[in-house]
């Protein structure tokens, strides 16, 4: 702590260059890939989808030609019909909601006292601004299959 008589008074510990990705990771999660993974799961409910696992499954343990007609009869007009449908992805929380549920979170779970909204936001910030400029590095080691 620094100055103040109060509890939680005085100026906040300065996070570390990994707790401030880690902040901003987590923000990014939710406002991208957690709707994203939540519209998946209802495609994946969509009849015409389990209709076309389940005519996918049934190819097993078939001859060759048993499967070229299973393809041509079921599971190819299966994939026109599966290929149309359009689940929508909402956002789930504003940003100044994800802020501020993220700012709570780091300091009950992580104990990271010095992430306020306002710090939590910067921290947002700096890991799209690192995120973007370090992409084309992370592409090219993963495509490489090389470690960091």
């Amino acid at each position: 702590m620094r100055g103040g008589k109060r509890e939680g008074a005085g100026r906040k510990r300065a996070l570390s260059f990994s707790e401030s990705i880690l902040l901003g990771q987590l923000c990014e999660d939710l406002q991208c890939d957690i709707p994203i993974k939540h519209a998946m799961q209802e495609y994946k409910k969509h009849p015409d989808v389990r209709a076309l696992q389940d005519a996918r499954d049934r190819l097993t343990g078939k001859t060759s030609k048993e499967r070229a007609r299973i393809i041509r009869g079921e599971i190819r007009p299966k994939i026109r019909a599966v290929v149309r449908i359009r689940v929508p992805a909402p956002r789930e929380k504003t940003r100044p909601q994800i802020i501020r549920y993220i700012s709570e979170i780091a300091k009950r779970r992580f104990q990271m006292a010095g992430a306020t909204p306002r710090r939590v936001e910067a921290c947002w910030k700096m890991y799209r601004t690192f995120m973007r400029e370090n992409q084309r590095l992370i592409s090219a080691r993963v495509l490489d299959g090389s470690k960091a």
